[in-house]
């Protein structure tokens, strides 16, 4: 699907959180905190009948608060492909992993905002439009996000260095970021790097291990805006 704008805006709901997202129209929290004009859209993954899932959620099209509804069943092999990873590859990971792979896959906006659908701003914001302006003047910046869950001091441990209103270092979340989309297209992440530890046991190789690898090989900083917060699961 087209978009005018430069941003995508994209949440994810899997099947233990369809219908709050969805029939509860909860999602509309993500976008509408984020006052940039952006493209908003939806990914289905891993529910029991994505087609039904889809149709309740293309009434929130009609309504306005989203643009596109995608079900990652349909592009995830094709997304596999083009990252030349497989479901082996990814082994447990991969549930973790298909909805950021095809959001990634999919994008057509110069810039790719992500939210887990169990996130969302404390506070209406900015962020995405400093953080797009922060991206394009720096190549040495692959991803910005907000503080998470208003940890400031678990940002400072983090980071390398502070310039202006960001701190700067390792690291990579798929909880929230803001990506130039063909940085991401374009990333090899085939590789485990040794440094990238701390990512649950849980998803094996998934996806956020694999960027933050990728991020250590290429020395590619993350730049946490320290003016804007997400919180997360039992912080909402």
């Amino acid at each position: 699907m087209q978009s005018n704008h430069r941003l995508t805006l994209e949440t994810k709901v899997w099947e233990k959180d369809w219908r709050r997202l969805i029939l509860l129209e909860e999602c509309k929290h993500i976008f509408e905190r984020i006052l940039t004009p952006c493209h908003r859209r939806l990914l289905i993954n891993n529910v029991e009948d994505p087609k039904a899932v889809a149709g309740y959620a293309e009434k929130l099209v009609a309504k306005g608060i989203l643009d596109e509804v995608v079900i990652v069943d349909s592009h995830i092999e094709a997304a596999l492909t083009h990252f030349k990873l497989s479901k082996e590859s990814l082994g447990i990971g991969f549930a973790y992993s298909a909805a950021e792979l095809v959001g990634i896959f999919t994008c057509e906006t110069e810039y790719l905002a992500h939210f887990a659908g169990d996130c969302r701003m404390l506070h209406y914001s900015h962020w995405c439009e400093d953080g797009m302006n922060t991206l394009a003047e720096n190549n040495d910046i692959a991803v910005v996000n907000p503080i998470w869950n208003g940890d400031v001091l678990e940002v400072e441990k983090e980071a390398t260095e502070r310039v202006r209103n960001y701190c700067l270092g390792y690291g990579f979340s798929d909880q929230c970021y803001l990506v130039r989309t063909m940085d991401l297209l374009n990333a090899d992440l085939t590789q485990i790097h040794p440094d990238s530890r701390g990512f649950p046991a849980y998803g094996g190789e998934l996806f956020e291990k694999r960027v933050d690898g990728w991020m250590r090989t290429e020395g590619r900083l993350r730049a946490t805006d320290l003016t804007a917060t997400y919180v997360h699961g039992g912080q909402l």
